[in-house]
């Protein structure tokens, strides 16, 4: 299912919009892995080397 909004989406326009993530569940296994995500891509950043999340232009995300 594809439900990513593209650059010329109208609602990016709506002034009374505001567009989130979706985040529907969080666990405490799921917070320790966003920090273990983040601190390695700080650290490779940080070394020069290639980050583990990185936004694909083409495909908007």
């Amino acid at each position: 299912m594809k439900n990513i909004l593209f650059l010329g989406h109208y609602l990016w326009k709506q002034p009374r919009v505001i567009i989130t993530p979706h985040v529907a569940y969080r666990s405490e296994k799921y917070s320790k892995r966003v920090w273990l995500v983040a601190r390695e891509d700080l650290r490779r950043y940080v070394a020069g080397e290639a980050l583990l999340s990185q936004v694909d232009l083409v495909k908007g995300y």
